[in-house]
């Protein structure tokens, strides 16, 4: 079975049973719920040792089963929580499962619900107001030619930060997540340290 999860005894029974009425190991892996490999190492047992009985594993049982992960997973995914380290979160999971767990656990199952922790992306601050405004005015100026856009002057602007997120700031998130807005950290410009120019194209 390797690592997978373990088979129980009606499992293991029903796949002998299928086994002996002839069913194919796809067809039983199929009723019983499990993989055909894992019906076809259940039935080989059965052949060499005469029972269905599973051997004991080595190791110790893994402490946060697939819900267990999942829980995490939207823990750490609310967005006050994205920013929070390791120890932090393993602390709020105490908190409210009362389950002790390394940090290194933590890791490891919120790299394998597809988390990683990783340096927030910069972007500038935008308002709701302004993201729906610079929408409107690029849908507006579609259609326009090279020709339009020539006789434009453009700016271009030297801004000094008057708040930002820490420069290295991580966040726990998937890959298509990287410009998500409660996966970013966000900077502010100071208007009246603003400095402007105005380039001709002409």
């Amino acid at each position: 079975m390797g690592k997978g999860k373990q088979l129980t005894d009606f499992q293991r029974n029903s796949i002998i049973y299928g086994h002996k009425i002839g069913h194919s190991s796809r067809q039983i892996a199929k009723i019983v719920g499990c993989s055909p490999s894992a019906v076809s190492a259940c039935i080989n047992r059965y052949k060499v040792t005469g029972s269905t009985e599973a051997k004991p594993r080595s190791g110790r049982p893994c402490l946060l089963q697939s819900s267990d992960r999942k829980k995490l997973k939207r823990l750490v995914t609310n967005k006050n929580n994205r920013r929070k380290c390791a120890r932090d979160i393993q602390n709020l999971w105490k908190k409210k499962n009362g389950q002790e767990i390394s940090v290194s656990t933590i890791r490891r199952a919120l790299n394998s619900v597809g988390l990683k922790n990783c340096v927030a992306r910069r972007k500038p601050f935008i308002s709701p107001d302004n993201m729906n405004k610079r929408l409107l005015w690029a849908r507006e100026h579609a259609c326009w030619t090279a020709e339009d856009w020539a006789k434009v002057l453009w700016s271009d602007e030297s801004t000094c930060t008057r708040f930002q997120q820490a420069r290295n700031s991580r966040v726990w998130r998937e890959t298509s997540e990287e410009w998500s807005p409660d996966c970013v950290s966000v900077t502010c410009e100071s208007m009246p340290r603003r400095v402007q120019a105005v380039i001709d194209a002409n």
